[in-house]
């Protein structure tokens, strides 16, 4: 069993709130994973490879890249090679397919 097929099993059939064991986390960063989840009412909670946070009271989307959450708020807007890196990886994470572990669990 895959290092990721272990966590998705160990979350499979997890209940509100979802407390995340260091070791889980540990695990996790180790094989470059991120587990997103709900906490109270309004957030996305990601906890792995990388933490954050990000306030969803009214719905809302997130995203990500390989270093975190995309925040323009983070984004020098007088450097315009971040701005051009910060568009491409915008563009890069809005057009690529999420990674689904469900599948390989039901492979197994």
């Amino acid at each position: 069993m895959s290092i990721r097929t272990a966590i998705a099993a160990e979350l499979n059939g997890s209940s509100y709130p979802l407390s995340i064991t260091n070791g889980l986390r540990e695990r996790a960063a180790a094989a470059g994973l991120v587990i997103v989840y709900g906490a109270s009412d309004d957030l996305m909670e990601f906890d792995g490879a990388f933490r954050d946070e990000v306030d969803c009271y009214e719905g809302g989307e997130a995203l990500v890249d390989a270093q975190g959450v995309l925040n323009r708020e983070s984004v020098d807007d007088s450097d315009d090679h971040a701005i051009h890196a910060f568009v491409e990886a915008l563009k890069f994470a809005a057009s690529a397919p999420p990674a689904i572990v469900e599948a390989e669990l039901a492979e197994e």
